[in-house]
């Protein structure tokens, strides 16, 4: 699947249209669900007369790069220790650790797309939780939440159309967003 927006009103770029470039905040809003969701973001970025990005432009796109490289630069779970079962996933901290961002992958080359239900649960006081929940994930589901706060994290598989095969869970801190 593929998401096609613009970083601007339209699909050319117009000078009278500089101020009106898309926010960090409003990129954010379309990368998590298109990048996020199993899709491809095809952000249109258009020349200016000169051939060039925009001023304007190559502001925001180094926010984004910086946002995101904040964002998932590190997994909170690399350190973990991990179990790892044919339907569910398990990451154990030593100490608890605060979390906002889940990270889930299939081993699409090897098995395809199988998941069709999964949920993400938080190991808290000695007992697990539901704190996300997501359909599809295919080459790429990312869950964002409020911040919470555990011992450990796991998926369960819920439902697939055959068996399934998790190539990848990372768990993440998303940077705060200062708004004007």
């Amino acid at each position: 699947a593929e998401t096609d927006v613009s970083i601007r009103p339209g699909w050319f770029y117009h000078a009278a249209e500089d101020a009106r470039c898309k926010s960090l905040p409003t990129l954010l809003d379309y990368w998590f669900p298109a990048v996020g969701g199993n899709a491809v973001l095809l952000l249109n970025v258009p020349a200016d007369r000169r051939g060039r990005i925009a001023d304007p432009d190559v502001a925001v796109l180094r926010d984004l790069g910086a946002y995101l490289r904040a964002a998932f630069d590190k997994d909170l779970a690399a350190d973990a220790t991990r179990k790892d079962y044919p339907k569910a996933g398990e990451v154990y901290f030593p100490a608890p650790r605060t979390v906002d961002t889940f990270d889930l992958r299939e081993d699409v080359v090897a098995g395809g797309q199988n998941v069709e239900a999964f949920r993400i649960e938080v190991l808290q006081n000695g007992g697990w939780s539901e704190c996300a929940r997501g359909t599809t994930i295919g080459m790429r589901r990312i869950l964002r939440t409020e911040p919470i706060t555990g011992d450990g994290f796991r998926y369960w598989i819920e439902q697939s159309r055959g068996k399934p095969r998790i190539g990848y869970f990372a768990l993440h801190r998303r940077p705060t967003l200062l708004q004007p």
